[in-house]
């Protein structure tokens, strides 16, 4: 399937050739309308049939991360049992990542914990998100590609494909800070008068709200460079908000569903292994097994919905 089409009409301009706007955030009677229900339906399904494949493709990335978070829990002051342990989100590309997909930290909700008194757990954060590199990409390889592109690849490999990956990464970062500063200087104002009991006009903070909005919503569309790239397909931020266009708020709702309900399942399942008073090697492995599915999960949804609008 070509992936560049030329969209019928003389007075539009061909794929390759468009220019994103603020009105394209929205529906439009021209554009395929993503199954949300559906999609996620499917990605749940998918998970569950490649279970052994989720097994195999992550039980070496979570290895290195296990091994380093108790060295360094090891090396430091022990805080005992317990606690938010530190495991950060995802890289974006997931299934939504603070960079990618919605903005949503697509872990386990435990990012910036302690691994003791002695502050945060840094060599275990780089290492959760160096090997969340390999894993995202063979993942979404397996949604786009099949089986077949993910046979004989080694969990752990890091390649040109691996590169690219963390370059979108760092570039999407790069044009979403913008934006998120303004947001939050123009909230700024009005949280210091809520807190001082001054009287400010609530306009700044919804203007905010709204900003914060567009840029999880543009965070979802440009994230589609992802699975672009993963499946060695034509990439750029025009391309990704072309082929989303019409959908930015399908794909928030995508994310919502394959999101909460396995978020909420896994902060139950961590507390329980927490309240059972756990040695920290295995509060963490359950930790990063919860953190590993959602992501997975996550690149399911994600991959499934680029390959149904691509």
């Amino acid at each position: 399937m070509p992936m560049w089409k030329e969209t019928a009409g003389a007075d539009k301009l061909p794929r390759r050739l468009y220019r994103p706007t603020i009105l394209s955030f929205f529906p439009t009677e021209d554009r395929m309308k993503l199954p949300v229900v559906e999609v996620a339906a499917e990605a749940y399904h998918f998970l569950w049939r490649q279970r052994r494949t989720l097994v195999d493709r992550a039980s070496l990335p979570l290895a290195v991360v296990l091994i380093v978070g108790i060295i360094e829990y090891l090396t430091g002051t022990p805080s005992g049992g317990g606690g938010d342990l530190p495991v950060p989100a995802p890289p974006p590309g997931a299934d939504g990542g603070s960079a990618g997909p919605g903005g949503t930290g697509n872990g386990n909700g435990n990012g910036g914990g302690d691994a003791g008194p002695g502050g945060p757990a840094l060599l275990l954060s780089l290492a959760y998100f160096a090997m969340s590199l390999p894993f995202l990409v063979g993942w979404y390889r397996l949604v786009v590609l099949g089986p077949g592109a993910v046979a004989g690849r080694f969990p752990l490999a890091f390649t040109r494909l691996e590169g690219r990956f963390l370059l979108w990464m760092v570039v999407i970062g790069l044009v979403l800070v913008v934006p998120l500063v303004i947001s939050g200087a123009i909230a700024v104002p009005f949280a210091t008068g809520d807190i001082s009991g001054t009287q400010v006009s609530p306009v700044p903070m919804l203007l905010a709200v709204a900003m914060f909005i567009l840029l999880i919503l543009a965070s979802l569309r440009l994230s589609f460079v992802f699975p672009a790239i993963a499946a060695e397909e034509p990439v750029s931020f025009a391309r990704a908000w072309e082929i989303t266009k019409g959908n930015s708020l399908r794909l928030l709702g995508l994310m919502a569903l394959v999101h909460v309900p396995v978020l909420v399942f896994g902060a139950i399942i961590e507390a329980f292994a927490v309240g059972l008073g756990l040695p920290f090697s295995l509060v963490l492995f359950v930790d990063l097994a919860i953190s590993f599915t959602i992501m997975a999960l996550g690149a399911t949804a994600f991959g499934e919905a680029y390959v149904r609008l691509r």
